[in-house]
C-alpha cells in the first residue's frame, strides 16, 4: 500500500516502466560514483502535453548529471517538502510558469531549479551569517 501522504517514483506519474520502484534518499554526501537527485515537477494544470514535457525534464536532467524521480501523483504534501523528502538537490520544470512565485521562493530554500525552455538555472538561496 502506498502511501498518500508522499513518495517518490523513478518514472513520471501516469508512465509505467520497468525501473519504478522505490526511491531511497541520500544524505547529500556523495561518492565518485553516485549522482545527485532532481525532483521532476510537472503541473497539469499548466501543461499542454505532459508526455512530452516529462521527456524534456528527464533530458535535461540527463544532461545535467542528475538522476530524476518524479512525485507521487496522489501526494498531498506541499512542492517543498516533496523536495525535502526526496532529498533533491534541484527541481526541473518544464517551464518556469509550472511554479508560481510562492512555490518557486519556498522551493529555493533548499533546491536549486532548472527549467527545460526557456533554458534557466536558479541557484538556491545562501544564508549568511547574519540570517543564522
Amino acid at each position: 500500500m502506498t502511501s498518500l501522504i508522499g513518495s517518490v517514483h523513478a518514472s513520471p506519474p501516469g508512465v509505467s516502466t520497468s525501473a519504478a520502484g522505490a526511491h531511497k534518499p541520500h544524505s547529500r554526501g556523495f561518492t565518485m560514483w553516485e549522482r545527485p537527485v532532481a525532483l521532476g515537477w510537472i503541473d497539469h494544470d499548466n501543461s499542454t502535453a505532459p508526455d512530452w514535457e516529462a521527456a524534456q525534464v528527464q533530458r535535461l536532467a540527463r544532461r545535467l548529471g542528475y538522476r530524476l524521480v518524479w512525485p507521487d501523483p496522489c501526494s498531498l504534501l506541499p512542492l517543498r517538502d516533496l523536495v525535502r523528502d526526496a532529498g533533491a538537490d534541484a527541481v526541473i520544470l518544464p517551464a518556469p510558469d509550472h511554479l508560481g512565485p510562492l512555490q518557486l521562493n519556498s522551493v529555493m530554500h533548499i533546491a536549486d531549479v532548472e527549467t527545460v525552455l526557456p533554458r534557466l538555472s536558479f541557484a538556491r538561496w545562501r544564508c549568511t551569517e547574519a540570517e543564522q
